[in-house]
């Protein structure tokens, strides 16, 4: 089974790191497709979100945020 969830964002800048790190963790025995969906952030979202997803799609079986606000998978 895949769960799906879509996080629309708007200039959550300062808060999707830790809310996309909340989000994998939860169910932790289902996989999980977390997409986000940027609505013209002006705060730098769109910046963080292209920094940390350089490639796009992204997988892991955990997502952590590090002491410098980067996602590691």
């Amino acid at each position: 089974m895949l769960l799906s969830v879509i996080i629309p964002v708007f200039n959550e800048r300062q808060t999707l790191g830790a809310i996309l790190e909340i989000v994998a963790k939860c169910l932790p025995n289902v996989s999980k497709e977390i997409i986000v969906v940027d609505d013209c952030s002006r705060d730098g979202t769109r910046e963080w979100l292209k920094a940390n997803f350089p490639e796009g799609v992204q997988t892991g079986s955990s997502v952590i945020l590090d002491g410098d606000g980067h996602l590691v998978f």
